[in-house]
């Protein structure tokens, strides 16, 4: 394929599961022979969101005390996260706003969005340019696009119809997304796996750095607040003599029987879960790295804001639902071992159904 794909996506997110993906999906295309770049778009929102001095709700005071408590913190991350991005992803020209991205949009084949909760109306400030508005219909698609919610608002039934309307073939990550958004379109959206599972742990052992810990642990890993899973690891930890790693930069009361790992590095934060013991987390990257290592892991779905439903179907596709913990889950650890080779049949099976998906709209575009 001579010209390039462009991939939009938030890649410039301080997020590890968001660059994760990013350099996945880039990955698993140029394995398909398939050029294509990074979008290296600075979504404003996204911009706003890891500024250290941030205002939410009106809590001036809180927000310029917690501005100043991880001021270095932020500012370590960033460098780090803008390090990984240009050693290994390859990016477009930087583009700020919908004229930067039309005219780059030139030069691409077709586009994907995707994948992170891009359809989401409560991420990235529902950015439209993350549902390609600034392109011309016939070079519209999505790959393992989230909504991150169990239902879309009935105030945003006439944007989400705009929104999706001219895109040649969607695909979304979990099959609950694929039916809310039926409605709005009349083609059959596909469901696919998120890109860190398209490719194996070969290749993220490649660029994963070493912890250079030699005990064993229990690693810890939250994107929202725990309610039950730090205790459920303190526990677990005890019952097997482990330490325990807590991967936290927003900590400001810390647990002197923990070890907390701040900012880590993106391919130390690989590193971490590779060499772990066990893993406990709330995390959708965090479960699919912990899968992608064949590591015994236990995942909390419930939080304080509602149940984590990506991980949820991630789990069920999988069939791998028992690692569930809750409150009346114990160290006793009467979950059976996972299958390792029936996952793996699994995921290559999905696999396949990716590859399929982008070879399909390469043989359409050409």
């Amino acid at each position: 394929m001579n010209k390039k794909v462009g991939i939009i996506t938030f890649h410039r997110a301080l997020n590890y599961g968001a660059v994760l993906q990013a350099y996945a999906l880039q990955q698993f295309l140029f394995g398909l022979g398939i050029e294509n770049e990074i979008i290296d778009y600075y979504s404003k929102s996204i911009t706003s969101c890891y500024a250290p001095f941030k205002i939410c709700k009106g809590k001036v005071v809180r927000g310029i005390a917690r501005g100043l408590l991880f001021f270095r913190v932020i500012q370590k991350k960033r460098k780090r996260f803008e390090q990984f991005c240009n050693e290994y992803l390859t990016l477009s020209k930087p583009c700020y706003n919908d004229l930067d991205l039309k005219e780059l949009s030139k030069d691409y084949t077709f586009l994907l969005t995707g994948s992170d909760q891009v359809f989401s109306p409560i991420s990235a400030g529902f950015d439209e340019a993350y549902f390609l508005t600034f392109v011309e219909d016939e070079k519209k698609y999505s790959y393992a696009a989230s909504l991150g919610i169990k239902k879309i608002p009935k105030a945003l039934d006439e944007v989400y119809r705009e929104r999706l309307r001219g895109f040649q073939c969607i695909s979304v990550r979990e099959a609950d997304a694929a039916s809310l958004l039926q409605d709005y379109i009349s083609s059959k959206i596909k469901v696919h796996i998120d890109p860190t599972l398209l490719v194996t742990s070969r290749v993220w052992n490649q660029i994963s750095h070493k912890t250079g810990l030699k005990k064993s642990y229990v690693l810890m890993f939250h994107v929202e607040k725990p309610i039950v899973s730090i205790q459920f690891a303190k526990e677990l930890a005890k019952q097997k003599g482990l330490e325990i790693i807590y991967i936290n930069d927003r900590t400001v009361i810390r647990d002197m029987n923990i070890k907390y790992v701040v900012a880590p590095k993106v391919e130390e934060f690989l590193a971490w879960f590779r060499e772990a013991a066990y893993i406990v987390t709330n995390s959708f990257h965090g479960t699919a790295i912990s899968i992608l290592f064949h590591k015994e892991f236990f995942v909390e779905l419930e939080n304080k804001k509602n149940r984590n439903v990506r991980v949820e179907a991630l789990l069920q596709l999988l069939h791998i639902e028992e690692r569930e913990i809750n409150k009346e889950t114990n160290t006793s650890l009467t979950c059976k071992s996972i299958s390792w080779n029936e996952v793996e049949g699994r995921l290559n099976h999905l696999r396949e159904d990716a590859k399929e998906y982008m070879e399909d709209i390469v043989r359409t575009m050409i």
